[in-house]
């Protein structure tokens, strides 16, 4: 029901491809959280994060997990989780 970010442990060669994942990501959490579905929100939200801290973690770091990591964090505050935003940002 939802666009899942695809950076498991790939290298998203367009850029712009990459953009039009994240805002479509980010207009899909926004959605949800419009629509009165905040669950569904932020289990989106959650597991994206899970991913790219799996992505960290095996040592892939690059500009992408970074753009994902800042779009998550930026859709976290949208929703008024200032505090889970701020612990993304300190990845």
């Amino acid at each position: 029901y939802a666009p899942r970010l695809d950076h498991e442990h790939s290298h998203i060669d367009d850029n712009h491809e990459l953009e039009d994942q994240l805002d479509a990501f980010f207009k899909e959490v926004k959605t949800q959280f419009e629509l009165g579905n905040e669950d569904v929100a932020v289990m989106l939200l959650e597991a994206n994060h899970e991913r790219v801290k799996e992505d960290l973690d095996s040592g892939v770091r690059g500009i992408e997990q970074a753009a994902i990591l800042d779009v998550i964090a930026l859709a976290y505050m949208g929703i008024g989780h200032f505090s889970t935003s701020m612990h993304v940002l300190e990845q």
